[in-house]
């Protein structure tokens, strides 16, 4: 931190202004860690752009027996080791417990990953250009039997990664999904579903991504 930056502090301190003191506090916290020799930027930065747009309680990088988590209340990813470059990121004001938040092993339907569906996966980005919505608007994608906003997963697949072989899904009384875990030897991510009920609407969305596998691979 530099002594103009700590001058501001001490000035936002002096009236008082505690928020926007913390607030500059994190941010040079954030670079510093940015700053750090081996960090993995592209990693963290991930997470940080995550946590920015997670406008709820819940934002930030909680910690589990000292393994990290991110959670919004719409998806979790928890980590299975340490990861000491999310350290100084900001915390969460809520208190949860990630454990409670995953869905029991038991009664989950195992669903493998197609070719198909991870290159969609790892092409999401493409995929939300090709087919465009409003900035609000959903962008449905079809993967492990179910229907799912590509624009909700893009952030969480930009930290995660899609290593994954298999997706283990929790389904209601009626056979619809409620949601998702994947899982690999780093970590799990829960996401839940889009719900999608226009048969018009989840034909074209099949179709689309049909013709979007085709053409990516050219």
């Amino acid at each position: 931190m530099n002594s103009t930056t700590i001058e501001k502090c001490l000035k936002l301190l002096e009236q008082q202004d505690y928020i926007a003191a913390r607030e500059l506090l994190e941010t040079e916290r954030v670079k510093a860690i940015f700053a750090e020799k081996g960090t993995n930027t592209t990693f963290t930065k991930a997470v940080k752009n995550y946590i920015t747009a997670t406008r709820t309680d819940l934002a930030g990088v909680g910690i589990d027996n000292g393994k990290p988590f991110l959670c919004d209340g719409y998806s979790l990813i928890a980590w299975k080791q340490e990861q000491p470059q999310l350290a100084g990121l900001p915390q969460p004001e809520k208190k949860l417990n990630p454990n409670a938040l995953l869905p029991n092993q038991k009664g989950l339907r195992r669903v493998g990953v197609t070719d198909d569906e991870r290159k969609i996966a790892i092409n999401l980005d493409k995929y939300i250009k090709l087919y465009p919505t409003k900035k609000y608007d959903y962008c449905p994608v079809y993967l492990f039997g179910a229907f799912w906003d590509a624009k909700y997963l893009l952030p969480l697949i930009k930290i995660t990664g899609f290593d994954f072989t298999e997706a283990c899904v929790k389904e209601t009384e009626i056979g619809r999904v409620y949601s998702a875990v994947l899982e690999n030897d780093d970590l799990k991510l829960l996401i839940l579903p889009l719900r999608v009920d226009d048969e018009k609407v989840r034909e074209e969305v099949k179709t689309r991504q049909a013709k979007f596998c085709n053409e990516v691979t050219k």
